[in-house]
């Protein structure tokens, strides 16, 4: 199955950010900074099928110059969910 198909067949989903931590900072750039985040994620499909799993993700922030806000520019599932 895939994850378009678990995602596509959820009645209800919680995500729960948990860990931060910066994988790089902003001493060397004031617009990019790499940072792992850790999850717990559980997916309730509409036939009571149950899943839960914890992971990470790693995520790329960008921004135009100091002091504006972080986007993200791309982000990669470390998890085996």
């Amino acid at each position: 199955s895939t994850t378009y198909k678990l995602f596509r067949a959820a009645r209800a989903t919680n995500l729960q950010w948990t860990q931060y931590l910066p994988t790089s900072d902003t001493l060397f750039s004031d617009t990019l900074v790499y940072v792992d985040r850790a999850f717990q994620l559980s997916i309730e499909q509409r036939d009571n099928q149950q899943y839960a799993g914890a992971g990470s993700a790693r995520l790329v922030l960008v921004r135009k110059q100091k002091g504006d806000p972080w986007r993200m520019r791309s982000w990669y599932d470390r998890s085996e969910f």
